[in-house]
């Protein structure tokens, strides 16, 4: 879940004094965000590092979903691995 204020790119970034999330304060709006919502993990981007490389809507979708189907995976294989007695 995008916070709100800083979804769409700005080069101005006037959510924040200085643009690195290494910095105090930069996260504060994520952070607030995830008080409210509790997520399992809250991932900032570095617009140094980005640049104009970020991904659009199509690809982060495409990464989220071939994220889902690892952990997927990975869950599954827990109960196989104890069907099967470590494979053997």
């Amino acid at each position: 879940m995008p916070v709100a204020s800083q979804a769409e790119p700005d080069p101005m970034f006037p959510t924040v004094s200085f643009p690195n999330p290494e910095e105090p304060g930069a996260m504060d709006a994520a952070l607030e965000l995830a008080e409210q919502t509790s997520p399992d993990v809250v991932i900032a981007n570095d617009p140094d590092y980005m640049g104009d490389r970020t991904n659009g809507r199509v690809l982060n979708t495409i990464g989220f979903v071939y994220l889902v189907v690892l952990v997927l995976v990975s869950v599954a294989t827990i109960p196989l691995m104890i069907i099967t007695r470590g494979g053997s």
